[in-house]
């Protein structure tokens, strides 16, 4: 058996301890889709498109912080965790979080070994 089908049999185990816990938190994200906008010259319009693709996630939110935040230009910063499996976007900064009613933005973000979880810091104006 490979490491790889090892550490994806263990997480299952894991994520199901998590929902049965309660640990889990759901988060969602919006990928929005811009079309090209056109001219139509005898209209004097422009058409335009945009679509959406809205992504919901569980993820661990493990604390919050805020006061003397000098090296972001966030007011409160949240670390939390994700299991890579259950992400189905390209994670990078600056992406926004919906969790509750609060947007949060990607700060920084790093995937563990094995591809196995994300370990993501978000911020909050």
């Amino acid at each position: 058996m490979s490491i790889s089908s090892t550490v994806s049999k263990e997480l299952t185990k894991i994520e199901n301890v998590l929902i049965k816990s309660g640990l889990y938190e759901s988060f969602s994200y919006t990928d929005k889709t811009f079309k090209e906008t056109e001219y139509n010259p005898v209209t004097g319009t422009t058409d335009g498109s945009t679509s959406s693709i809205v992504y919901t996630f569980n993820g661990i939110p493990l604390q919050q912080r805020s006061g003397n935040l000098e090296e972001s230009a966030y007011s409160v910063l949240m670390d939390i965790i994700v299991m890579y499996a259950n992400v189905k976007f390209d994670m990078r900064p600056g992406l926004e979080f919906v969790y509750g009613s609060q947007v949060w933005h990607v700060s920084t973000f790093k995937l563990n070994p094995e591809n196995s979880m994300y370990e993501i810091t978000l911020g909050s104006k």
